[in-house]
């Protein structure tokens, strides 16, 4: 369990936004390192990286379901909310190095209902 806690929050999500990275002009992402690894493009590594991270979710969500009793609830949803606001901040762009669209995201999530889809 904590070990694929470990394995999640390690995971540097911001790395999915490549593009931004690169410009800051210093060490290499995950992204980067996995393209030069394994000779990928940059779109495989990221589709790579996703699919890790959504098999990472499944497993968290699974251990919160499942946990063992050594665990106190508390701490384990302390682990999930951890790992929800990494997917809010890094899902789809960096959203903690961009202020506007942070303010638009939490703006959004504060006052849009779930239930209206």
């Amino acid at each position: 369990m904590f070990t694929l806690i470990l394995k999640y929050q390690m995971t540097d999500k911001n790395d999915l936004c490549l593009q931004f990275e690169q410009m800051r002009k210093h060490v290499p992402s995950v992204v980067e390192c996995y393209m030069k690894e394994h000779g990928a493009t940059e779109e495989e590594a990221v589709c790579v990286m996703r699919e890790e991270i959504r098999r990472w979710w499944k497993d968290i969500n699974e251990a919160c379901i499942n946990r063992p009793k050594a665990i106190p609830m508390p701490y384990m949803r302390r682990v999930w909310n951890q790992a929800t606001i990494l997917d809010v901040l890094y899902k789809e762009r960096d959203l903690f190095t961009d202020a506007q669209a942070m303010k638009d995201t939490v703006s959004f999530l504060l006052t849009e209902s779930v239930w209206d889809t």
